[in-house]
């Protein structure tokens, strides 16, 4: 009789460790779920040519202030300015463009925010890059030291880096097949 009690006490605890584990998982899910995410659109771009970059935002949740750094191959690309996206249009804000380091291949400190009143909570543009193809290859631009705030604090925020390819010259358009006779 004994050890029929302490079967039922295991596989109560089982059934409790289970349930817990569920909802952890379940409460991960929502959180990742949930998270907005900054982004880089691929491109394609021809040896010399300027090109201009967009800094994306998917938000899923009230932003007042953004903030991020980018790093980029020198080799391929020289960065020649950032200028502020349309994503808090209508409201008073402070923008920085940020300091860029062609040598190192980065762009750091670039952020922005609402000075008064207000958020915003939809997908727009934070900022825009303007490039320069200065080498033949493919390379990324990564988004780092990257965040959101709210009025009380940072925000879940994910992030992707785009990819960039440098060709010699633009692939010609196809031309159109002849109509049968």
């Amino acid at each position: 009789m004994e050890r029929q009690s302490k079967h039922r006490v295991t596989h109560a605890h089982r059934l409790v460790c289970g349930y817990t584990c569920l909802g952890l998982v379940l409460s991960l899910v929502v959180i990742i779920g949930c998270a907005s995410d900054i982004h880089i659109p691929e491109n394609t771009v021809v040896l010399g040519e300027d090109f201009t970059v967009n800094i994306e935002l998917n938000a899923t949740t009230w932003v007042k202030a953004w903030e991020f750094k980018i790093s980029f191959d020198p080799a391929l690309l020289k960065a020649n300015g950032v200028s502020c996206g349309a994503f808090f249009q209508n409201y008073t804000t402070f923008f920085n463009p940020g300091i860029i380091d062609n040598d190192n291949g980065s762009i750091i400190n670039v952020y922005g925010l609402i000075v008064a009143e207000g958020n915003v909570s939809e997908s727009g543009t934070l900022a825009l890059v303007s490039f320069t193809a200065i080498g033949v290859g493919m390379t990324s631009i990564v988004i780092y030291d990257y965040g959101i705030t709210n009025e009380t604090g940072y925000l879940p925020l994910m992030a992707s880096e785009g990819l960039i390819n440098v060709t010699i010259e633009k692939e010609p358009e196809p031309e159109p097949e002849p109509e049968p006779e």
